[in-house]
């Protein structure tokens, strides 16, 4: 498969990865919605422990997104390049 062909399949992977964790980022944040909206309804130590789950859940697909991003990025203005299975970025 040709250098440029790898690079635009790598970026729709990239892609895909990021859209799924942008999904479970905004999953996270429902909850997170969710549980405000009902915190009432949990006593004190519940309450806690499901905000300390939800954040972990929403920061990891947070930084996930986040990561992708930024491949995304570096693919696309010629930062970090395709070779087959084992992509490097350019030392500037």
């Amino acid at each position: 498969m040709r250098e440029g062909a790898m690079l635009d399949l790598d970026v729709r992977i990239a892609r895909r990865a990021c859209l799924e964790a942008l999904d479970r980022s905004q999953s996270a944040m429902n909850r997170l919605r969710k549980l405000v909206q009902q915190e009432e309804t949990y006593a004190p130590e519940s309450f806690r422990a499901s905000l300390e789950e939800i954040m972990h859940a929403f920061r990891e697909a947070t930084a996930s997104a986040v990561s992708n991003l930024r491949s995304m990025a570096g693919m696309k203005c010629g930062e970090i390049a395709s070779d087959d299975d084992n992509p490097e970025e350019s030392i500037d």
